[in-house]
C-alpha cells in the first residue's frame, strides 16, 4: 500500500482461540515463541537480568519474581512462603518480608497452639472439679533467693507425683523428679518456665512470695486495683498474644500494645495508686508486685468470690454492677460499682489478723475482682478467690513461724460449707486438725450465703 509517495506494510497475524483462551504469542510485546508448561508472563529488566532484553517474557515461574520475597532459603522439600515479621524472627533479616519456611514447622507451631488451648480448657475443668493444683504452673519472675540460690520453691499435693518442666528455650517437657505428698523442692529455673505434674503442685518464685501463675486462672481482661505504684508481670499461656494496659476508665492507653510470644513474659508499669485495666488477645496469667510487697496474682473476673475484709475494695468490669457481700458474722450489704473507681464495702469491717469473722462471700450481677490487704503489717495482699475453683488440698512450700501473729504467719480457710481441715508435715504425717464453721445458724436459704471459716498456726 502506498500514499503520497510513502510506502508501508500492514501485517495481521492469525488469531487462534482454544477453549476460550489465547496463546502467549498473541499478546503484544511478549517474547514467547516457544512457551512451555507452567510459563508465566514476567517483565524482565536487562540491567537486573542480562539473560533477557528489557520487556515482557514468557518464562517459567520463579518465586524470585515476586515482590518482597526472600527466597535464599528455598532449599528444602515442602518449603512454603510465609510472611515474616522481623522483630519476631530476625533470622531472615531486618525487613518484614515473604520468606520460605518448611510447612512441617508451621504446622508444628499450630500444633503447639492447639495443645495450649486444650491444656487451658482441661485446667479449667479440673479446677471446677476441685483440683486446680493439677493445672500447668508458670514462673512470672526468676529472682534468686540468694546469689546462686534457687528461683522457685514448689510443694507436692500427692505421692508418686511426676513433675516435668519446659523452659522458654525448650521445645518440649523434660522430667524433673517424682515428689512425695508434702515434699518441698527448690529449683533454679528462668522466668516463663512451665511446670506440669500428675498429682498437683503449687509454690512461689522470687522475689518471694511471687505466686506461680496457674493456667486455671488464665484471663484475657481484668479490672484491678493497686494500693501504690506497681509492676504488672504477665506471661502468655501458650499462644502469641498482644497485651495492652489501660487506665481504670478502660480507654486511656498507658502501655502497649505489646506482643508476647508463647510462655514468654512481659511487664507493665502501674505508676500510681488506683484502678487499671489489662486486655489481651489471648490467655495470659498476670501478677501485681507493689515494690516487692502486696504481691498477688490476678484472678479471672467472676461473679462469686471468697475474700477477707481487710482494706477491702471491689473493681467491676462493667458499669452499674451491683455487688452484695455476706460477712461470716451475719451482716450483709450491697454497693454499686463501675469501672474507674474501686469501691469499699461500707459496713463489712476491717479485720487484720485473719480472724474467721473477717471472711466475706461476695456476689455480683457482672464480673468483678477484689483487693484485700490481709496481713497485720500491710505488706501482703490477696485477690478474691472464685468459688468456682475451690479445692480441698493445698501444698505450701513456705515456712510458718510459730512465734508471730496470725496476721503475719498462719493458715486461714473459708468455704461455702462447714468442715474439718487437716494439717500435714512435709513428710505427709498428720500434724493437727481444725474446723471451719459458720457463726450464723442456717434456718433459711439466705443463711447459706454466709461463709464458714477457721484458722490455724503452729
Amino acid at each position: 500500500m502506498s500514499a503520497s509517495g510513502t510506502s508501508g506494510k500492514i501485517s495481521v497475524g492469525s488469531i487462534q482461540v482454544v477453549e476460550d483462551s489465547i496463546n502467549l504469542t498473541q499478546l503484544e510485546d511478549v517474547t514467547a515463541l516457544t512457551p512451555s508448561n507452567g510459563d508465566a508472563i514476567v517483565f524482565k529488566d536487562n540491567a537486573v537480568d542480562s539473560n533477557f532484553e528489557t520487556g515482557w517474557h514468557g518464562v517459567s515461574f520463579e518465586s524470585n519474581d515476586l515482590t518482597d520475597v526472600n527466597t535464599l532459603g528455598f532449599t528444602a522439600q515442602s518449603d512454603v512462603l510465609s510472611w515474616n515479621i522481623a522483630t519476631e524472627d530476625p533470622s531472615y533479616g531486618a525487613t518484614d518480608t515473604w520468606v520460605p519456611k518448611n510447612v512441617s514447622s508451621l504446622f508444628s507451631g499450630l500444633s503447639s497452639t492447639v495443645n495450649s488451648i486444650v491444656g487451658l480448657s482441661t485446667a479449667r475443668i479440673r479446677a471446677r472439679k476441685g483440683d486446680p493444683a493439677r493445672s500447668d504452673m508458670v514462673l512470672f519472675t526468676a529472682v534468686e533467693s540468694s546469689p546462686g540460690g534457687p528461683t522457685c520453691s514448689i510443694s507436692s499435693c500427692g505421692d508418686n507425683n511426676i513433675v516435668s518442666k519446659k523452659e522458654p528455650s525448650e521445645g518440649s517437657f523434660s522430667f524433673v523428679k517424682v515428689m512425695g505428698e508434702g515434699e518441698k523442692v527448690d529449683l533454679t529455673l528462668p522466668a516463663g518456665t512451665v511446670l506440669r505434674s500428675t498429682k498437683g503442685i503449687y509454690g512461689f518464685s522470687g522475689p518471694l512470695p511471687t505466686p506461680l501463675g496457674s493456667s486455671s486462672f488464665a484471663l484475657s481482661q481484668c479490672q484491678f486495683y493497686v494500693s501504690s505504684a506497681a509492676t504488672l508481670n504477665v506471661v502468655s499461656m501458650g499462644t502469641e498474644v498482644t497485651v495492652s494496659l489501660f487506665a481504670g476508665n478502660q480507654s486511656t492507653l498507658l502501655s502497649g500494645p505489646t506482643v508476647i510470644l508463647p510462655y514468654e513474659t512481659g511487664s507493665f508499669s502501674c505508676p500510681s495508686i488506683g484502678e487499671y485495666f489489662v486486655s489481651s488477645t489471648g490467655p495470659i496469667c498476670a501478677c501485681v508486685n507493689e515494690s516487692n510487697s502486696n504481691i498477688r496474682p490476678l484472678m479471672s473476673m467472676e461473679t462469686e468470690l471468697l475474700t477477707m475484709n481487710t482494706g477491702f475494695l471491689v473493681s467491676a468490669l462493667a458499669s452499674t454492677t451491683t455487688v452484695t457481700w455476706y460477712r461470716r458474722n451475719g451482716t450483709t450489704g450491697s454497693v454499686t460499682v463501675s469501672p474507674g473507681t474501686a469501691v469499699p464495702l461500707t459496713g463489712a469491717g476491717n479485720d487484720t489478723t485473719l480472724i474467721p469473722n473477717g471472711w466475706l462471700r461476695v456476689t455480683a450481677d457482672k464480673p468483678i475482682t477484689t483487693f484485700s490487704s490481709t496481713d497485720s503489717i500491710g505488706t501482703q495482699s490477696i485477690s478474691g478467690f472464685p468459688t468456682s475453683q475451690l479445692a480441698q488440698l493445698f501444698p505450701n512450700p513456705s515456712f510458718l513461724d510459730s512465734s508471730i501473729s496470725y496476721g503475719q504467719a498462719g493458715v486461714a480457710i473459708a468455704s461455702p460449707y462447714e468442715g474439718t481441715a487437716t494439717v500435714y508435715t512435709s513428710a505427709g504425717v498428720v500434724l493437727d486438725t481444725f474446723t471451719y464453721v459458720r457463726s450464723v445458724a442456717v434456718t433459711t436459704a439466705e443463711d447459706q450465703q454466709y461463709p464458714a471459716a477457721g484458722r490455724w498456726k503452729p
